[in-house]
Parts: C-alpha cells; structure tokens; sequence
C-alpha cells in the first residue's frame, strides 16, 4: 500500500506460518495519510466483522511541542522508580552524543527492552529532524501483544492506555483528564488431562 517512494503498509496472507490468518500492517506514514477519522472506523470495521482480530503491535506517541518534558527529566524519573509499573524496575539506555556533549544532535531515553512487551522512548524530535534549535520532545510507547492483551479500543481512546503506561504518564497528562486504562496480562491456562486427574485421585484415595 502507498506509492512507489512511500509505504503506507502491507497485507500478508498464504504464508506456512500465516495458519490461513491474514495480516495488515500500517505504517506511521500510512495513518497520516488516512482521512479523519480512520481510527474510528477501522474500531468498528474490528467490532462488526472481526471480533477475534488480534492487534500485535500499536505505537502510542504525545509531543511535547516546548520541551515541556525532556530526557533529562525522564532518566530522573526513571532513577525515582516513576517507570516501575509492577515490581521490575526496567533497564534504561542514553543514546546520543549530546549527553557528553553539545553537538546538538539530540538525546534519546529508551527505557525496557525491544524484546519486551512494552519500550518506551523519549527523544528529541526536533534535533532528530535536523533542526538544532528544536525544543521538541516525543514520548513514544510501543507495545507488542507477546504477553499482554491489546485491546481494540485502544483505536479510540490511545490517550487512556498512554496515561495508564506508567506510574510517571499519570503525572504528565492528568490535565488532559484523560481516564486510565492498563494493558491486560495475559492469562496462563493450565489443560489437566483425564489421566492427570486419575493419578492424583489414586494417590488421594484408597480402594474399599
């Protein structure tokens, strides 16, 4: 999908892994390029007519146009624990010259792993788009569905699960009064067998 200097995404279906399934990638590029109000239909296209549709992977994003947030503040929150969403506290990375020195080529926290379900990075935008006076900042969340549940509505309401991210999302976007909303673990399912049960029930009883 797109044109030939840009991608807007792609359909796969018919591949051995595929398990007769079908999958549709957006690009960043792609979504801009949609008319208003894609994400509302694309939520009820889902509702209407694929229930089940899994969404793998969504990129939620605020911009921070002044720099009213920077990486700096965020390594600092980061070492007060305000990214510890349950018990581990996630690695952090600096990437950048700019955090050594003044080469205004912009800074960049990322916090998590890309093998994780959730990685969050905090850069700055501006610099990253080649102008060195830029003050602004983009807080970027990424989630993969590997061991959580990302639900369709996040289609619709982005701004409550960016807000429910993290301990620190709370703080930075209260006065956008948005509700929170977290991202569902996905639940382990145990499969007892017949004989299983029989095994156990034999050690637990006694023959009369």
């Amino acid at each position: 999908m797109g044109t030939e200097r840009v991608s807007y995404g792609y359909v796969a279906f018919g591949g051995s892994q595929q398990r007769e399934t079908v999958c549709i990638h957006f690009t960043g590029t792609g979504l801009m390029a949609a008319q208003d109000g894609w994400e509302h239909r694309l939520y009820q296209f889902l509702q209407d007519f694929a229930p089940n549709a899994r969404i793998t992977r969504c990129d939620l994003a605020h911009d921070f146009i002044e720099g009213e947030y920077t990486p700096e503040q965020a390594l600092k929150d980061w070492e007060s624990g305000l990214f510890t969403s349950r018990y581990t506290k996630p690695v952090a990375e600096c990437v950048g010259s700019d955090w050594l020195s003044g080469t205004n080529r912009g800074k960049t926290l990322y916090i998590g792993s890309r093998k994780s379900s959730k990685y969050c990075r905090i850069y700055e935008k501006g610099k990253e788009q080649g102008d060195e006076q830029s003050k602004w900042v983009r807080f970027e969340l990424e989630l993969k569905n590997k061991d959580i549940i990302i639900p369709h509505d996040i289609l619709i309401n982005p701004g409550q699960y960016l807000t429910g991210a993290y301990p620190i999302c709370e703080q930075l976007f209260k006065n956008h009064k948005e509700q929170i909303a977290r991202i569902e673990l996905k639940k382990k399912q145990e499969t007892v067998g017949i004989e299983h049960c029989q095994k156990y029930a034999s050690m637990q009883a006694s023959g009369f």
